[in-house]
Order: structure tokens, then C-alpha cells, then sequence
């Protein structure tokens, strides 16, 4: 008998399963931005507004109009000599207005929010740790929760090896979160 209970069960469940895995749509085709479980690639512009879905928690999903302007490579920006001869700084101006109705995670855009590749699509790794401890000017992007209608802006920095010359920047709108992340690529052009 409790053969025949078991056998009942593990066939129920495997039934369930599979009416389960018929039902996922998340391979449907969604709108732009939209958070799927699938990851979606959107190349953007520079210069331009567009509009993303941020989720840093499942439960802190909003949306934001962003735009990234004044892209450029500078150098010589630490007070440290020695930083200065070990990377050149990546720097533009970002802002966003949280255009959905719930507060935005003060998380949803910082400097883990981007990733740098070079023209061969391999990443150039960049000291996120020094940009946000030893790098800070006027004007600098301050984290913080964004209630609706609300907006941020300022500048972010990236310290990256001396010589990389970044082909395409990389916004991922859902930093730590569980479901697939939707990335914003951003062409850059030297």
C-alpha cells in the first residue's frame, strides 16, 4: 500500500510539473525594459533619455527615464600619484526620474550598475572600491532611494586600467537581484 501511495504521489507531482513548465511564458516576446526571467539586451545612446525597469529586490521594482551624457576618458583625476599612473577614469553625467509609482532602491543605479567592455567584448575591469571611496568631486551621483515624480542626478567615475579604450558600456538594471538582469548597451565611439 505504501508503494501504491508513493508511485500516486511522484506521479502527481511529475503531472504537475509539466502542466507547470507548459504554462511559463517567459520566453513570450515582452515590451522593452519589461523584467522577464530571461535576460534582454537593449542597446541605447548616449545623449538620449530612455526608460528602464530597475529591481534591486523582487519587491522594489520601479521604473526610471534615465540618460548618460558628457561620456568621456580622462586622466589624473586621484590625489594619489600612484592611482593616476594605474588607470585612467571613465566619467560622465547620469539622471534619472523615477516615473513609476514606487520608491526606486537606492541601489537601482551606482557605480555596480555598469560594466565596461573593450572593441573584442571582453570586460575591462574597473575599481569600483576606489571610485566610490577616494574619488568623490562636486557634483558626484549620491545613492539614494527616489520617491515618484522624484530625480537624481550627478557624476559617476570609473577607475580602468591605463590604455582601455571601452567599445560598449553595460547599465544592468537589476544589480543582486534574482531573475535575469536586462542590460542597456551603450555604444561608445572614440
Amino acid at each position: 500500500m505504501k508503494k501504491m501511495v508513493s508511485f500516486v504521489t511522484i506521479l502527481l507531482l511529475a503531472l504537475l510539473s509539466a502542466c507547470s513548465s507548459a504554462n511559463d511564458h517567459t520566453d513570450a516576446p515582452k515590451q522593452s525594459g519589461e523584467i522577464t526571467k530571461k535576460q534582454e539586451s537593449i542597446e541605447v545612446e548616449l545623449d538620449k533619455a530612455f526608460n528602464v525597469k530597475t529591481s534591486v529586490i523582487v519587491e522594489k521594482t520601479t521604473k526610471l527615464k534615465m540618460v548618460v551624457t558628457n561620456f568621456e576618458i580622462v586622466q589624473d583625476l586621484s590625489q594619489k600619484a600612484e592611482d593616476n599612473a594605474k588607470y585612467d577614469y571613465v566619467k560622465f553625467d547620469i539622471s534619472f526620474e523615477n516615473i513609476g509609482d514606487k520608491e526606486s532602491h537606492s541601489q537601482a543605479v551606482s557605480n555596480y550598475s555598469f560594466k565596461f567592455y573593450d572593441e573584442n567584448g571582453v570586460e575591462i575591469e574597473a575599481d569600483n572600491y576606489l571610485a566610490e571611496t577616494e574619488l568623490e568631486m562636486d557634483g558626484t551621483l549620491k545613492k539614494a532611494a527616489v520617491r515618484p515624480g522624484g530625480k537624481n542626478q550627478g557624476k559617476l567615475i570609473f577607475p580602468i586600467p591605463k590604455g582601455s579604450k571601452p567599445g560598449e558600456m553595460v547599465y544592468s538594471s537589476q544589480w543582486g537581484a534574482i531573475y535575469g538582469t536586462n542590460e542597456y548597451i551603450f555604444s561608445i565611439k572614440h
